[in-house]
């Protein structure tokens, strides 16, 4: 962060306001850089993964309640667009920064227009010779990074081998992308419930992060994925009734909503938790080879990869 690389410029320009109604900053960073850019510095993003480590939620309940976290705070974002002395590619930042979280209505608008629209239209909807094209044109864009990274990594021979292997490699980028497909939709009808809340005044607050492991039960996850369920479920089961040949596009974003419960169970249980361990599927570099740093707290996974 800004403030243990340059802490006097950080200290004399990133003061951060308070908002409205006595209300602070959640999503400090984005806003921190913008003001040193305006105070004349040079802001950069860093390639590098070995000045810090950050560990994922440890459970899909917690992931969402993180992400919406910064969901909340990214609406702030609306209010400093105007501020002035900002630089136009801060303005924009700080835009897309707030369009990450606006365009997930879309995708959720996208399924239940999309569903009725076909229901209506029956099979007069999309023109195949057509829809099918877009689709893919829309999945490469999607995928583009995550397969630029790959290609980039099976062709250098370091990076191969820190991943275990180009097969092992493979293995779990195929794991990893079947998990984003059901993880997104998840995203999306969470954030789309959290800026509907915002919009009627409810605020989400920002409460402490839970970073121990623990399983998710079955009420919990009820609790907190029924709306995803309905959403996902009720669209599958009405294009399935009248347009199945619809089902296996609108699976796309549907399936995720539609397995959301036991997703959350399955992904945080410890058998499934101690299995990946053992077949070192997903392992990254840190836990093949792991730096001094993070050795010293012997941590599961790097423990269990010693005893492999």
């Amino acid at each position: 962060h800004n403030a243990v690389l340059r802490l006097r410029p950080f200290m004399a320009h990133c003061q951060l306001p308070k908002l409205p109604g006595e209300v602070d900053v959640l999503s400090h960073d984005q806003v921190e850089a913008v003001l040193m850019r305006r105070a004349g510095y040079e802001v950069r993003v860093l390639p590098r993964e070995d000045l810090g480590w950050e560990e994922n939620p440890p459970n899909l309940v917690e992931f969402i309640r993180r992400d919406l976290r910064w969901c909340q705070g990214n609406m702030q974002y609306w209010r400093f667009l105007t501020m002035p002395g900002l630089k136009a590619v801060s303005r924009y930042q700080l835009m897309f920064a707030i369009l990450m979280f606006v365009g997930s209505p879309a995708w959720i608008g996208l399924l239940v227009l999309g569903t009725a629209a076909a229901v209506a239209a029956r099979d007069n909807l999309v023109d195949p010779r057509y829809g099918w094209p877009l689709l893919a044109a829309i999945l490469f864009m999607w995928f583009a990074p995550k397969i630029a990274t790959i290609v980039d990594d099976l062709m250098r021979t370091q990076m191969r081998a820190a991943y275990g292997g180009a097969a092992r490699l493979l293995a779990g980028v195929f794991t990893e992308t079947v998990f984003f497909i059901l993880l997104l939709p998840i995203q999306w009808l969470s954030h789309t419930l959290m800026l509907a809340r915002l919009a009627t005044g409810r605020a989400a607050g920002w409460t402490a992060q839970v970073r121990h492991d623990h399983a998710v039960p079955f009420r919990q996850a009820l609790r907190r994925f029924w709306p995803h369920t309905v959403v996902g479920v009720g669209a599958l089961a009405i294009l399935a009734a009248t347009v199945p040949a619809a089902v296996p596009i609108a699976a796309l974003i549907a399936g995720g909503l539609a397995l959301s419960i036991p997703l959350a169970m399955i992904t945080s249980a410890p058998i499934v938790s101690r299995w990946v361990l053992r077949s070192g599927l997903c392992r990254l570099p840190e836990e093949i080879a792991p730096p001094d740093i993070l050795r010293r707290l012997a941590l599961p996974a790097l423990t269990h990869h010693d005893h492999a």
